[in-house]
């Protein structure tokens, strides 16, 4: 199959000789003179397809193909190359392999229902792409950072485009807690992602994924408690967290090694402590933060106003 790029790439450009468009080492220079108003406008005269050909040239300057890259994003047909920039991730050269990656991932970000429909971007480039990304975000020979962007770049098109919803949940079983934790961030909301996120943080043998899939569980969960019968569904579905979940729950909330901003986003789960052992366990851990001299403010301050509605 003929990628979008080489079909475009055979047409003639503009026959006017008048016409200067900015070489490689020009767009390199804007890129790392850092003046974002002048890679703007370097990138917008050249255009995705002329700016994909430095990417993916093969003798071309490394500094040049990541420029290229580093522009694609800003003009307005990026996605025209998407799926091109997907296949350079492939590239032997991990620098030009990671910035394939972040750049197809901010491509897919910018695209919206509205933005597809409004531009009449065909659907066909970017099922393309999006099974590109995920058989790269598969391929445990990419390095985990352009795995990860090739994660999050399937889940952005997920916006735009049907994918297959088993492609994400399945890499929670890879080998790589980088990806893992991509994954976890980038479950399509549902029962199904609320199952295997519970599953992660009670089974995760990373402390890092279980924190993240705990963060997102409990973020939407009120930091006080509702009227009786006003619960929300993070609320319900927190408190029937199982055994295991939640006792890693509380070694996570504990935990000075996990980023504070996870550490906050999962204290409310212990709010809602179940009855009995388990109530008085979540306790325990919310009254030590509470009162814990070394703990951040701001998460002492949390703990303190959970603990109240004990």
């Amino acid at each position: 199959m003929i990628s979008l790029f080489l079909a475009l790439s055979i047409l003639p450009l503009a026959p006017s000789q008048s016409v200067r468009f900015p070489s490689a080492a020009e767009v390199a220079r804007a890129v790392k003179g850092g003046d974002e108003v002048e890679i703007e406008r370097v990138a917008g005269r050249l255009g995705a397809v002329r700016l994909a050909r430095i990417a993916v040239a093969k003798g071309g300057k490394r500094d040049e193909r990541v420029a290229a890259l580093r522009s694609i994003p800003l003009v307005a047909d990026g996605w025209a190359v998407l799926p091109d920039i997907a296949q350079l991730m492939l590239d032997q050269d991990g620098e030009v392999s990671r910035h394939a990656a972040e750049c197809a991932r901010q491509i897919a970000e910018s695209l919206s229902r509205d933005r597809v429909e409004h531009d009449e971007i065909p659907l066909d480039v970017l099922r393309v792409a999006q099974a590109m990304l995920g058989a790269e975000a598969s391929n445990a020979t990419l390095t985990s950072s352009t795995r990860s962007s090739a994660v999050f770049a399937v889940a952005a098109l997920r916006e735009v485009t049907k994918m297959d919803e088993a492609a994400i949940p399945r890499l929670l079983g890879d080998a790589d807690p980088s990806l893992r934790r991509a994954a976890a961030e980038s479950l399509s909301p549902g029962p199904a992602a609320e199952a295997a996120l519970e599953n992660v943080l009670g089974t995760d043998s990373a402390n890092e994924v279980a924190a993240t899939a705990a963060a997102i569980l409990c973020r939407e969960v009120p930091a006080q408690a509702p009227a009786l019968g006003r619960e929300n569904n993070a609320e319900r579905r927190a408190a029937k967290l199982g055994t295991k979940a939640r006792d890693r729950l509380r070694a996570l909330a504990a935990d000075p090694s996990i980023p504070l901003a996870d550490r906050l986003d999962l204290l409310p789960c212990l709010r809602l402590g179940a009855g009995g052992d388990a109530g008085v366990k979540d306790r325990q851990v919310l009254t030590q933060l509470a009162q814990s001299k070394s703990e951040p403010e701001s998460l002492r301050k949390r703990a303190q106003a959970l603990v109240s509605q004990h």
